[in-house]
């Protein structure tokens, strides 16, 4: 038989030090949130902030969800790949370096519960900093680039009506799908030890820097709400006539521009809501992503920059972005993303060279 070569106080050992590992997220997540809180509360609109709307979703997806899915995974993984016998596939998904890196990343997910509440809290609020005032000058930059057209009629002209559907449900779904699952794998997984600092980093950087302090310097509201704010409603009249054809699908992006404008029309928060095109998020995560695929392996990381192609043209194509967005949104994370190259992550890492954390080794096998 095999007998696992670890204790409880491994587990705690391992928790205390995985918390300890993570404590400058936590300090970043703070200083984001904590200013935010006392905002809204100093201008009277405490009841603005969206923490409570995703108290909900994101306990679900990152509480019950994701991890279903990852020890599901983890067990075919393991597995698969072990020639010893099957008894061992608990005792690696239980071992003290996986469970006390599982658990303090769980803390670390509800923390970026604040994150993402704090992000939504600000967008929804930003338009009353002086209003939509740069749609024009975008899409006129958009048109100069791409030599006196605007660039959604390039991709209408090559891709047509039939790959509306496929590019909403990739933009409305399987982008939130990659995005929060690679966080939630990055953050509760062992195995991401040497670059989950890093990563989180430049993940609550991304949001912050594109998603408000840009997003907020260049405030504008996309193709999609250009004629409600800049009262030219011919400009971009033929590509939302192309994109209402699909008004009556599962995942229209007509139903949730709608919503949007709703909510920003009635002052109201809800999930997911504010209107800010320049710069793209949806494109800087990917980006992001793409960047540490890279690191990984270089045909992944080929394969995850076809993939910020895709977003970039469908974030033009279902009419939320100019094109210039997401080419900004590609500069800048680029540009986080080498400047966290630079700092030195690996002393804060979750480190196991003086502990009994390690795999646990199987002892010499009895018949």
């Amino acid at each position: 038989m095999f007998t696992p070569s670890y204790s409880v106080s491994d587990y705690f050992l391992g928790l205390k030090n995985g918390l300890r590992s993570d404590l400058i997220l936590y300090v970043m997540v703070a200083l984001y949130t904590i200013p935010t809180i006392l905002y809204f509360i100093y201008t009277g609109r405490a009841d603005r902030l969206a923490y409570p709307l995703y108290y909900g979703p994101w306990l679900l997806n990152n509480f019950v969800l994701l991890p279903a899915l990852m020890m599901g995974i983890g067990a075919i993984r393991i597995y698969t790949r072990s020639h010893l016998r099957r008894s061992l596939i608990v005792q690696h998904l239980f071992s003290p370096r996986r469970v006390s890196r599982y658990f303090a990343g769980m803390v670390l997910l509800f923390a970026m519960m604040f994150h993402i509440g704090t992000f939504t809290s600000l967008k929804s609020s930003m338009p009353n900093f002086g209003g939509f005032v740069w749609d024009e000058r975008l899409a006129n930059i958009d048109q100069i680039l791409h030599l006196g057209v605007d660039p959604w009629q390039y991709i209408y002209d090559t891709f047509g009506v039939s790959f509306l559907w496929i590019l909403e449900m990739n933009y409305n779904i399987y982008w939130f799908i990659l995005c929060f699952f690679t966080l939630f794998w990055i953050i509760t997984s062992s195995g991401a030890d040497k670059i989950r600092l890093r990563y989180v980093s430049c993940y609550i950087l991304t949001w912050i820097i594109l998603g408000n302090l840009y997003a907020v310097l260049f405030l504008s509201a996309g193709p999609a709400f250009y004629g409600h704010v800049t009262g030219d409603e011919a400009r971009f009249a033929e590509q939302l006539a192309f994109l209402a054809q699909g008004a009556d699908g599962p995942n229209s992006v007509v139903a949730y521009q709608n919503y949007l404008w709703a909510s920003y029309v009635n002052d109201t928060a809800g999930l997911g809501t504010g209107i800010s095109a320049f710069p793209s998020v949806h494109v800087g995560l990917i980006t992001l992503n793409a960047l540490f695929a890279r690191e990984l392996n270089i045909w992944l990381g080929r394969v995850a920059m076809a993939y910020v192609g895709v977003i970039m043209i469908s974030s033009v194509y279902l009419g939320w972005h100019y094109a210039i967005d997401g080419y900004f949104s590609f500069v800048v994370v680029w540009l986080i993303y080498s400047f966290a190259k630079k700092v030195p992550f690996e002393k804060w890492s979750f480190r196991h060279d003086h502990q009994t954390l390690a795999q646990p080794k199987p002892q010499t096998a009895t018949v």
